[in-house]
């Protein structure tokens, strides 16, 4: 298996503000919460954690689209999972479904994505 960083491209954006063992957004409303609205973008980069980075190095050693059907959701106005990365991370999954949102599309396109979780629950077994 891989690492999340190694499957984006063994980069990191210049989004993402090191401190030693962790990192977070330098901006996460430009990064995060591109087409979220201002109010609920702030309050959602307020609760906003440093994240260890381990998270993103550490080698995978299982995943769960080995045993069971999943959906992948790609977001095609993220800023900070480049496109072409996460293509490269759909093509394991049993179904890919596409969004025209930004990073966070649980807050920005919930209708949208909650037709794609009713249609992924629906969906015959791979």
């Amino acid at each position: 298996m891989t690492t999340l960083l190694f499957v984006h491209g063994a980069w990191h954006g210049p989004w993402w503000q090191v401190d030693g063992d962790t990192f977070t957004p330098a901006t996460p409303h430009d990064v995060f919460y591109n087409d979220v609205e201002p109010d609920v973008a702030a309050a959602a980069a307020a609760r906003l954690q440093p994240q260890t980075y381990a998270a993103v190095t550490d080698r995978l050693t299982a995943a769960a689209w080995q045993a069971v059907p999943t959906t992948y959701v790609i977001c095609d106005r993220d800023n900070a999972i480049p496109v072409f990365a996460q293509e490269a991370m759909s093509q394991r999954a049993t179904h890919v479904e596409r969004l025209s949102a930004g990073h966070s599309p649980f807050l920005s396109q919930q209708d949208g994505l909650v037709r794609i979780v009713s249609r992924a629950s629906r969906a015959p077994s791979a």
